[in-house]
């Protein structure tokens, strides 16, 4: 799968998603000690963790929008829509009008 978008990522950032998908797909098995774990660190983290949290929900709720996934992330696409479709609705997260295309949304205010 591939975003559609133009990335904008400097090197160090490309660092970390090869490093993050080569940890995941080497061997990730206690998810959920490894979630609590990273919850545990310094305050700031966890906050700036929830936002790119946040952002890639986004996009794996674009890609199931617009019928970008298969049987292997249907799963992860699906849960990201129905939870950013929360968010929105319980005023927790605005998407703001130029982007809701990019995103597959309706483009009338929410």
């Amino acid at each position: 799968m591939k975003y559609d978008g133009e990335l904008n990522l400097t090197e160090r950032e490309q660092e970390f998603v090869k490093k993050e998908s080569d940890f995941i797909n080497g061997g990730l098995y206690h998810k959920r000690d490894v979630a609590r774990a990273m919850a545990c660190d310094h305050r700031y983290l966890v906050g700036q963790r929830g936002e790119l949290c946040i952002e890639y929900l986004k996009v794996l709720a674009m890609y199931e929008r617009k019928g970008w996934y298969d049987q292997r992330d249907e799963f992860a696409c699906k849960c990201a829509r129905v939870a950013i479709d929360a968010l929105i609705k319980a005023d927790l997260l605005y998407i703001p009008l130029d982007e809701r295309e990019e995103f597959g949304m309706n483009t009338k205010a929410a």
